[in-house]
């Protein structure tokens, strides 16, 4: 994947990795290229996981949409009252319906 350089590179390296070296007759390696604006990338592989997931937008390979932990939040909080164990009651808000409560939202009992 052409990628900015890490360090500057060796000019000389770098000119041997695109023209080759005439002298030797040896091919261009190509682990450096010119890239659109002029400036020299190198091929390797990303580094960072930002250069990852620039790289894999560049290829075109997104994440499929839906992927992942499904979000919270699905129902409005409601006050419930609960025993406390010792004969009382306490007060407490839950998201979840548990079949209990007002919401009759999806996966509630009816």
């Amino acid at each position: 994947m052409p990628l900015p350089t890490v360090r500057p590179p060796d000019p000389a390296a770098v000119l041997k990795s695109l023209v080759g070296d005439p002298a030797t007759g040896v091919p261009p390696d190509g682990k450096y290229i010119m890239g659109p604006m002029g400036e020299v990338l190198e091929m390797r592989q990303p580094l960072t996981i930002i250069e990852r997931l620039q790289a894999q937008q560049a290829l075109g390979l997104t994440p499929a949409a839906g992927a992942g932990r499904p979000p919270s939040g699905q129902t409005e909080p409601h006050a419930e009252e609960k025993s406390d164990g010792a004969g009382g009651k306490r007060q407490v808000s839950s998201e979840s319906d548990h079949g209990h409560g007002p919401s009759k939202g999806p996966g509630s009992q009816t």
